[in-house]
């Protein structure tokens, strides 16, 4: 008799206690969802920085071997000053580079050549034109004094 009572009397107090704590789980279940969103959210934000960072690298690595370039183009005796010129009537494509009269530039010039839009499209030396589109490393010199001033 004693048992069943000592039995009956756990499972009422756990019922009870049971019946006392159901209130209290959803609540818990929102909190570990608001905690896993949270962790998941700075999950993404230490990723995001990640990939800045990689990109920002990259972009150091680029400038770097610009300068190295540009370095080495100094050492050989290219000068890197450029005068601008922009041509107003020409927007740079690939088919077919700008017409222009050489005549007006000095031999020992080295210009700097943009279209309308100020891209870049090649420079001058020596009274000949390189274009970008088929001379290597034309553009360079003009980005390295545009890292200089910023």
């Amino acid at each position: 008799m004693k048992n069943i009572l000592r039995t009956t009397s756990y499972t009422l107090g756990g019922l009870g206690a049971a019946v006392a704590i159901i209130p209290f789980i959803p609540s818990v279940f929102t909190q570990i969802s608001a905690a896993i969103q949270q962790q998941q959210a700075v999950t993404e934000a230490q990723l995001k920085k990640a990939a800045i960072e990689r990109q920002e690298e990259l972009k150091q690595f680029t400038f770097e071997a610009r300068k190295k370039t540009l370095d080495a183009a100094s050492r050989i005796g290219e000068h890197i000053e450029y005068s601008n010129v922009t041509i107003e009537n020409f927007t740079d494509n690939v088919s077919s580079p700008p017409k222009l009269d050489m005549s007006a530039f000095k031999p020992n010039d080295r210009i700097q050549v943009y279209d309308r839009n100020g891209v870049c499209i090649g420079r001058i030396r020596n009274q000949r034109f390189e274009w970008k589109h088929h001379y290597l490393n034309t553009c360079l010199t003009i980005e390295k004094q545009q890292e200089q001033e910023n």
